[in-house]
């Protein structure tokens, strides 16, 4: 991102056309990155990564299971 990619108002600083269109594609482009699922065994996208954890999320809230949510092992 560069300050071209951004535009200055009254109400603050916001990012231009070209600037979202900028920022949407680098996040499209990761959520397509995969990663190695520990528990899967078998590679997943960060998008089916956050799916996953929203059904975690609605068993937690429809069924009462407890909640543990994916952490980055970095």
């Amino acid at each position: 991102m560069k300050a071209r990619d951004f535009s200055s108002g009254v109400e603050g600083v916001y990012l231009s056309e070209a600037g979202r269109q900028k920022y949407i594609e680098e996040w499209e482009k990761r959520l397509r990155t995969t990663i190695d699922h520990p528990t899967l065994r078998r590679k997943v996208s960060y998008r089916r990564l956050i799916r996953l954890d929203l059904y975690k999320i609605e068993k937690h809230l429809l069924e009462d299971r407890p909640y543990e949510p994916y952490a980055s092992r970095w």
